[in-house]
């Protein structure tokens, strides 16, 4: 796991991270095989983290495999999933 990816890392830290170059697309191994940070974010509803993400290079696009599925799953499912209603409207415009 990554700093980035830590939900303990305050948005001061995060911010300070993506400025540096931090790779918002890394996967991660734990606790979801394939998650990223910008998922991450997604999932949390941090609208200002996914912008600078996305700015930063992040993939709105890149799937990871659900394990227990065995299906892919994208960022727009994720923020669909989790509720993420400020992502949902101004990232992928529904809602």
């Amino acid at each position: 796991s990554t700093p980035l990816y830590s939900s303990a890392a305050s948005d001061v830290y995060k911010r300070q991270l993506i400025e540096q170059g931090a790779d918002t697309n890394a996967e991660q191994n734990y606790p979801i095989p394939g998650y990223t940070p910008l998922m991450l974010a997604i999932e949390s509803d941090e609208l200002d983290l996914v912008n600078r993400m996305v700015s930063a290079g992040g993939i709105l696009e890149k799937t990871y495999l659900d394990q227990n599925s065995g299906k892919w799953v994208t960022p727009l499912q994720i923020a669909t999933e989790f509720q993420a209603h400020s992502v949902l409207k101004e990232v992928f415009g529904k809602g």
